[in-house]
């Protein structure tokens, strides 16, 4: 069983590609859902929804009601509620989505056309699999050490 993920194409020639992966999120409480790419990130601890992706969803994240919490990172620090959700991706041997229950943290602030955050898959959802990612080839490819 395994989930496939992609690299990203660089801007520019000094940039680096990086892992994403196409992720169905859905908020339990609010029934928001959509198709979303999060960049696999193994330095994040939780995996989180960055404003432009807020935006995507038609959240109100003010309207939430979870823990609050602060994180921060390379790109700085920022504020999130916490919120139960399923984060399903297609596995393409199974033929069918696998769902992951997260506690995701959804960033309360504003968007900012020129932060361009995509939204992390982060440990909580990667060391329930195995990780492999292949740059020269383009493929990033999970698979979930058990039945979700």
């Amino acid at each position: 069983m395994a989930i496939r993920g992609y690299y990203d194409l660089p801007e520019s020639p000094e940039d680096t590609p990086a892992p994403y992966v196409r992720v169905r999120v859905h908020l339990w409480h609010t029934g928001h859902s959509a198709e979303l790419d999060f960049l696999v990130d193994t330095g994040a601890y939780a995996t989180v929804l960055h404003p432009d992706d807020v935006d995507r969803l038609g959240i109100d994240a003010g309207s939430l009601l979870g823990r609050q919490t602060q994180a921060s990172g390379i790109g700085g620090s920022m504020n999130y509620i916490s919120v139960d959700a399923v984060l399903s991706m297609y596995d393409g041997q199974a033929g069918a989505w696998r769902g992951f229950p997260v506690r995701l943290d959804v960033s309360t602030q504003d968007s900012d056309p020129d932060d361009g955050l995509p939204s992390l898959l982060g440990r909580d959802v990667l060391n329930r699999c195995n990780c492999n990612f292949n740059a020269r080839e383009g493929i990033v490819t999970l698979e979930p050490y058990d039945e979700l």
